[in-house]
């Protein structure tokens, strides 16, 4: 399934699931050659969430895989 829709290389996702059920997906995508980006949606009741820019780095920047995981108290953490 794309969720990103978009005409650039996505790439290195990263996913969790909430204690409610939603689907929290992150992904590096570059939006400008060696320009990559993390965006962000998330699935509720079978729909998708217009992806969100998290963070945008400068070109030249490489991003591993974004780790994504959610607490105790169900707040998503996102080291970059």
């Amino acid at each position: 399934m794309n969720i990103s829709d978009s005409p650039g290389q996505s790439s290195v996702p990263s996913l969790v699931v909430d204690p409610s059920g939603i689907v929290h997906p992150v992904w590096v995508e570059e939006v400008e050659k060696d320009t990559p980006v993390i965006l962000y949606t998330q699935m509720d009741k079978g729909d998708w969430t217009a992806p969100i820019d998290i963070i945008a780095t400068d070109a030249g920047h490489d991003i591993n895989k974004p780790p994504l995981t959610i607490d105790s108290r169900s707040y998503l953490q996102l080291v970059y």
